[in-house]
């Protein structure tokens, strides 16, 4: 079935994008170094990610994604808003509303060079704090939700990442 092998894809992707670098020379090894460099990788700029985005494109950088190959979405603006929400909503709050556009942004919007191959857009449930005696440190449940709620926007009547070579 394309459905679970598109569902698939991903997985095997980032599995072997993030298999780690040791001293032992695995067979591909040289496939996944030149994963690592010529992979691009798109990162909506909203909500945790301002805050988290560094950590992640450091991350990315060490395990060997070029700077280049980091791609951010644009600052949102309402012609963004205007072209890329149309999938669905989150009606909460505006700041997770326009993540739908800021993922459009990034699929239909970066020049042909700069089209990420992959759309980094994780869960985050916990947040560090630098407070002292508090009781969590959960991120807001619209929030961390936000990824999933954008990936089936996108997915619901078909899937637009596959359709446009995006993992």
């Amino acid at each position: 079935d394309d459905g679970q092998d598109a569902a698939r894809r991903p997985n095997k992707l980032w599995a072997r994008l993030l298999r780690r670098d040791s001293r032992e020379q695995t067979p591909d090894f040289g496939e996944i170094k030149k994963l690592r460099r010529d992979i691009k990788i798109g990162i909506p700029r909203v909500l945790n990610m301002y805050s988290l985005a560094p950590f992640f494109r450091s991350y990315f950088e060490a395990l060997g994604v070029g700077s280049q190959n980091i791609i951010f979405s644009s600052h949102t603006s309402p012609a963004m808003w205007f072209k890329g929400s149309r999938r669905g909503s989150i009606d909460q709050c505006f700041p997770s509303k326009s993540v739908i556009a800021h993922v459009h942004n990034l699929m239909f919007d970066q020049r042909e060079r700069n089209r990420p191959d992959v759309i980094f857009f994780p869960i985050v449930q916990k947040l560090t704090t630098e407070l002292s005696n508090t009781t969590d440190n959960a991120a807001c449940p619209t929030v961390s939700i936000t990824p999933e709620v954008c990936k089936a926007a996108f997915t619901k009547e078909g899937d637009v990442f596959a359709e446009n070579g995006i993992q």
